[in-house]
């Protein structure tokens, strides 16, 4: 990958369609952050983000609101929709004009759009669709350091979990610089029934994007590590090293239609045996507090009951 240019970065037919979209009604779109990142894999990457630039503010109520707009079936919140669109999950936030700039700007020089610093890297990635163009000013994909925390150290023990597991969900080597904390993070046992639910939700979470860029191998080891383990033990009410034994006797049961991610989180449902009666996994998966954006998207939830309905579904120790 040359510098400044981005030709390994594959958009799909999906992303294709709604940049031609866009394109009917703004002038500047960027693909940012994870979603840059992860369509750098050679993974079949199903979550875009973008924002786009408004200049006319009847025109783009026109269009979206048009008959036969592949944003019609999504969901408004604020300035940013949601919606699916042949298999992929797009957030889209539009911005008028001058506030656009602003956002490149503070992106470029390490600032969230809170105001607040970049703490991984990859969130000041942006990809120019139409001239090919990534900016990458703090090295998030080329070198070692790639999808590590950058601007400062920090003891929040949920920001170092989930930098952990998009660094594994990017295929990042062990062997990258400034690892080690992360790795003695997954070494020990949770402590409190607060860091267990964080640390589940942020597993769960990032387990449907894990899967879509990381081989079953890799997820497999995942769950074997201890703070994986005794979290979904403290949460669930399972121990997680039954899971990947089980994994390839589920897979091949069902169609290519059916994600890895689906699979995964079918036998985090199938397992589950709360001590309380308390179901979570579900609830989990689908949201809370760590605020990632890698959740199951909808057909992958309403497919994770097709897998555990299966008469032949079960979880073996």
């Amino acid at each position: 990958m040359k510098k400044g240019q981005a030709d390994k970065i594959s958009l799909t037919e999906a992303d294709k369609a709604i940049l031609t979209f866009l394109r009917t009604f703004t002038n500047q779109v960027y693909l940012v952050g994870g979603s840059v990142a992860g369509k750098t894999t050679s993974s079949n990457y199903r979550c875009t983000q973008l924002i786009a630039s408004i200049n006319d503010l009847d025109e783009f109520q026109g269009r979206l609101t048009a008959k036969g707009s592949p944003v019609s079936n999504g969901m408004a919140m604020g300035n940013k929709i949601s919606f699916n669109h042949l298999d992929t999950t797009f957030e889209v936030e539009f911005l008028l004009v001058e506030t656009f700039q602003k956002r490149v700007q503070e992106t470029w020089a390490g600032m969230r759009a809170s105001g607040e610093p970049v703490v991984f890297a990859h969130e000041a990635l942006l990809y120019d669709p139409a001239l090919k163009q990534l900016s990458d000013p703090h090295k998030a994909i080329r070198g070692k350091s790639a999808l590590l925390k950058r601007v400062r150290h920090t003891d929040n023990y949920e920001e170092l979990f989930q930098a952990n597991l998009e660094t594994i969900s990017f295929n990042l080597t062990p062997s990258a610089r400034d690892q080690a904390a992360l790795q003695a993070l997954l070494a020990r046992k949770v402590v409190t029934k607060i860091e267990a639910e964080t640390i589940a939700k942020a597993f769960l979470q990032c387990l449907s994007l894990a899967s879509q860029v990381s081989s079953p191998e890799t997820i497999g080891q995942l769950f074997t590590r201890p703070l994986v383990r005794s979290t979904l033990q403290s949460q669930f009410g399972f121990d997680s090293l039954r899971l990947p034994n089980n994994y390839a006797r589920i897979r091949s049961r069902h169609p290519a239609s059916i994600t890895n991610g689906v699979i995964w989180h079918a036998l985090c449902k199938g397992a589950e045996s709360p001590t309380d009666g308390v179901y979570r996994v579900s609830a989990y998966a689908l949201g809370g507090s760590s605020q990632l954006k890698t959740f199951l998207t909808m057909q992958e939830y309403q497919s994770v009951n097709t897998v555990t309905s299966d008469k032949n579904f079960r979880v073996y120790a």
